[in-house]
């Protein structure tokens, strides 16, 4: 049994990362999500500051489906969410149909970190509602955009919700997915990328120890190495050059060398 989910976040930006789980000024907004089966998407709102909230995640669910799923997952783990722990001790797998399509297409650039309006269509979805992502370039913060506007967004309108919005749209591109997948033999190829997949998100998200004493003493050494060979090469070039020597280029380099 599957569930699709989707979170939308406040966005504020540190470290050079957008919406970021590790920012405190950040917080779920919404969740929506589908389970397998059921003819409608449910969701949850949290217009004021709410770091609590997380996505539940029922024992007979074997597969959660996300659209760039590492970053809803990375929120969930911020969240302490006690139902992923759960779900991936009894074996639980991930499909993020962004990474499913870059694969199915041949790894080509152009479908890499496709977006979800772009690959939904392919797979009898819709585009997404243009309102929303325009607010978020004008800087709008997710928990100022109108409620009834923003859940449109995310699970799409209650005449629409078998068709509209993130949550139905990545359930159709799944669909999809599962069946070019089966054609193509890649089922088992991309199984096993998205346990990597889980790997990286883990580790993305916890980062790495570093001794950072060490790491500059280190550098230091690197640095003063550095330094005496762009002075063994430099004496190598004439004074009186008519122009400054580049060692970046080919040419330069070749009339040192050959003459």
């Amino acid at each position: 049994m599957y569930k699709v989910f989707d979170l939308e976040t406040e966005t504020h930006s540190s470290h050079k990362r957008k919406a970021s789980c590790f920012d405190v000024r950040n917080w779920v907004v919404a969740r929506g999500w589908k389970i397998q089966n059921d003819p409608k998407c449910s969701w949850s709102y949290h217009p004021t500051f709410d770091r609590s909230s997380y996505l539940t995640i029922e024992p007979y669910v074997t597969l959660l489906i996300g659209f760039n799923i590492k970053f809803d997952l990375m929120w969930e783990m911020a969240q302490n969410n006690p139902d992923l722990l759960a779900f991936f001790q009894r074996g639980g797998k991930v499909w993020d149909c962004q990474y499913a399509e870059y694969l199915l297409n041949a790894q080509h650039p152009d479908s890499q970190m496709c977006a979800l309006t772009d690959v939904a269509p392919k797979y009898g979805g819709t585009k997404k509602i243009d309102e929303v992502k325009a607010l978020w370039e004008a800087g709008v913060q997710t928990s100022a955009i109108p409620e009834d506007l923003l859940i449109d967004y995310l699970v799409g309108t209650p005449e629409e919700q078998r068709n509209g919005g993130d949550i139905r749209n990545t359930e159709l591109t799944f669909l999809g997915q599962i069946k070019r997948a089966v054609q193509l033999g890649m089922v088992k190829m991309i199984q096993d990328r998205m346990d990597g997949l889980l790997c990286t998100t883990d580790m993305e998200f916890r980062g790495l120890k570093i001794d950072v004493k060490e790491a500059g003493r280190r550098l230091q050494i690197l640095q003063d190495d550095l330094a005496k060979a762009d002075a063994e090469l430099n004496s190598y070039v004439p004074a009186d050059l008519p122009f400054e020597f580049n060692w970046g280029s080919k040419n330069h380099a070749s009339y040192i060398i050959f003459g």
